[in-house]
């Protein structure tokens, strides 16, 4: 039996979505899993029979958790040296990418590529992983869209269709520190009225999505497997470089992915549709043309 793997995950919904391909291909070779993340990748990797387990805010509490563990290597998908310190720490052999001054830290550490899309990047340090832990095998070939098949209990309410849904939420900055969310999101809300846009709010998003969007049907409070559910059932889905962007294109549902401010080739889910690019937003015209090509029913409306 193959030893078991402990999988670091990113701290992003959106980066955690582009590991997917790796994490799938791992499962295919039939290599036991332990994903420690975020609590929310119990709700985001619900489809996933592996098991998981959150990882504490405080440095010991994690430490003390890999502890529990008896798996000796660690992959850490993370590029910060406090996550590569913890599992030295916690007495791991560790696989990353050599990056934020922890290569000593690291058993094996691997130089990151410049260039990569970020599918690619974790698609890369895995097939580095494999060649060290797990040499015998043929690594296969790793999707380059992160998919995410829906298990048939996510259920939500009666939410009457058809509908659209708008994500104008972004947390983060650019690398420059500025804003990541598209300018005229309040227009276009308007304009897509006869269409029944949804907006799905998270906690820190309700005063905005009340003051900006009171027009709009609000599920506020949804969990993430619930608020995937949404996304995979809706016409068309318009984002900003979010983690709901990341969500709605691995549902496989229309997405209109609205970029301005970050690479658009690094993040841009590649079965999206990408409007603007780092530097230039798209404008609002730009947005509701590619909406009339890509929405599925524009005629019936």
């Amino acid at each position: 039996m193959k030893p078991s793997l402990i999988i670091r995950l990113p701290n992003w919904i959106g980066d955690a979505i582009m590991c997917l391909p790796a994490l799938l291909q791992l499962q295919k070779l039939n290599i036991p899993l332990i994903l420690l993340g975020r609590p929310w990748i119990h709700e985001l990797f619900k489809h996933l029979d592996m098991p998981m387990l959150s990882c504490p805010k405080s440095k010991i509490e994690t430490i003390k958790v890999l502890k529990t563990i008896p798996a000796k290597n660690i992959l850490l998908f993370t590029n910060s040296f406090s996550s590569a310190l913890v599992a030295r720490l916690a007495g791991k052999k560790s696989i990353g990418y050599a990056c934020d001054g922890r290569r000593l830290l690291l058993t094996h550490a691997i130089p990151k590529p410049i260039n990569f899309h970020e599918t690619d990047v974790f698609n890369h340090l895995t097939q580095e992983m494999l060649k060290c832990r797990f040499p015998s095998l043929e690594p296969g070939i790793f999707a380059l869209n992160p998919s995410i098949d829906l298990p048939n209990r996510v259920t939500q309410g009666s939410i009457p269709k058809p509908y659209i849904v708008l994500c104008p939420f972004a947390h983060g900055k650019s690398p420059e520190g500025l804003t990541k969310k598209w300018p005229h999101w309040e227009a276009l809300s308007h304009e897509l009225k006869a269409f029944h846009p949804i907006i799905c709010p998270g906690p820190n998003e309700l005063e905005e999505a009340q003051n900006l969007y009171p027009h709009l049907q609000q599920l506020a409070g949804l969990k993430l497997d619930e608020y995937l559910y949404v996304l995979s059932q809706a016409d068309i889905i318009i984002a900003n470089d979010s983690g709901p962007m990341h969500m709605a294109a691995a549902t496989g549902r229309p997405t209109l992915a609205l970029f301005g401010t970050t690479s658009e080739k690094r993040t841009a889910p590649r079965n999206a549709i990408t409007l603007g690019k780092k530097g230039q937003w798209p404008s609002l015209e730009e947005v509701l043309s590619a909406f009339d090509a890509y929405h599925p029913h524009k005629n019936l409306i």
